[in-house]
């Protein structure tokens, strides 16, 4: 039977499974946009020998004769408005998709959360929210939105980036099919962009979900907990805020690219009936406790060690880890100064703030930590450390 940490887990990786997915057709449909533009690209380089056989000047005045650059410059419009728009569509579909599993896996949260006898207290009713109610309150990619707005800047940015590409290439003498790479790198950055943008913003509408859903429930919510995926690759700023708890009016301030989800704290049963006049003194708590959980499912040591990770605050968990491990997250010099007690584990998060997305986090730097004179040092000391261990 699965337990509270199965579903969590569980709900986390569904969430990187589809993203992954998601991700992969984007990659998909930029490469047939590519395809496209690299076709081109090889029928002006037929062209561009042809004019350097014919002793032609194939400079800037070639490139622009016949409608050249022209021609180039509307393919790679169409091409990244085709893929803006494909792109646009799929923050969409995955919004409206996390957002009603979002809900579903917030009410079972917060049911399991109150403990094995919530079903014999009909008092209180987990309410489930309108799916479309809150894809109306997301409201991402709405023509005007701010999403809206920074695909249509993919397109401008990315059509004037190849076109910059196309000219410095001809003036520096190169050929089309040596410039061809140099134009795939600047549309490149836009593909990162719509990726990085895809998954942030479906992650904000699952937060979304999660907030309104938990305000909906602030009966017997009371806050909500930080919950990192602790995988390998989790950074800083997620381990530094694992854990942590919040009041239920509080939204998650995160970054690009977090995965990090909110989980319920309920209210005790006490303070359920304190606040509504009713003796619930002989009501479990909170459930079952851990240990009750891996002795009556038989829980492998492996998956017990997961678990109690995952329960632990993200300092707990990353002194858990090796020095290697701790070293490869941190980086040499600031793990270094970590050990040496010079600053505290949650000052790695720092508060950043956005016009247009609003309030964040993201991972303090070194010389913020320690100052410039000290953080010069302690990259000398990592680095000479670092000569003395190879």
């Amino acid at each position: 039977m699965p337990t509270i940490y199965d579903i969590i887990q569980d709900f986390q990786q569904r969430l990187l499974r589809d993203e992954r997915r998601a991700a992969a057709q984007m990659v998909r449909v930029y490469a047939e946009s590519w395809k496209r533009i690299r076709a081109k690209l090889e029928r002006l380089q037929t062209e561009y020998e042809r004019a350097q056989a014919q002793g032609q000047d194939v400079g800037l005045a070639w490139l622009y004769q016949k409608q050249r650059l022209s021609d180039m410059q509307q393919l790679v419009a169409r091409e990244l408005a085709r893929f803006s728009s494909y792109a646009s569509g799929s923050v969409s579909a995955q919004q409206a998709r996390v957002i009603s599993e979002s809900l579903r896996f917030n009410r079972d949260m917060t049911v399991l959360s109150l403990g094995e006898e919530y079903d014999a207290q009909s008092r209180f009713a987990v309410r489930s929210l309108n799916t479309d109610a809150i894809t109306a309150l997301v409201g991402a990619t709405q023509a005007g939105s701010a999403l809206d707005t920074l695909f249509r800047g993919i397109r401008a940015e990315g059509a004037q980036a190849a076109e910059d590409a196309l000219v410095q290439g001809i003036v520096l003498g190169y050929n089309p099919r040596k410039i061809a790479p140099m134009i795939r790198d600047a549309l490149g950055i836009q593909l990162n962009r719509a990726l990085t943008i895809s998954r942030t913003e479906v992650m904000r509408a699952q937060r979304i979900a999660t907030a309104e859903s938990y305000k909906a429930n602030a009966d017997v919510i009371k806050g909500w907990r930080w919950q990192a995926a602790l995988t390998g690759n989790t950074c800083p700023v997620c381990i530094s805020m694992h854990g942590s708890i919040h009041p239920v009016e509080e939204e998650m301030e995160s970054h690009p690219n977090c995965r990090c989800v909110m989980i319920p704290v309920t209210k005790s049963w006490e303070e359920l009936g304190a606040e509504l006049g009713f003796d619930f003194s002989g009501v479990e708590k909170a459930g079952p406790s851990f240990e009750e959980i891996a002795k009556k499912y038989n829980i492998s040591a492996e998956r017990q060690k997961t678990y109690a990770q995952r329960k632990m605050t993200g300092e707990a968990y990353f002194r858990s880890l090796s020095a290697e491990e701790q070293r490869k997250i941190l980086g040499p010099a600031k793990w270094l100064a970590w050990k040496e007690g010079e600053f505290a584990f949650d000052a790695l998060s720092r508060k950043t703030y956005s016009a247009v997305w609003g309030e964040g986090v993201r991972q303090a730097s070194l010389v913020e930590l320690l100052g410039e004179k000290e953080a010069k040092r302690y990259k000398a000391l990592a680095k000479l450390a670092d000569s003395l261990q190879n």
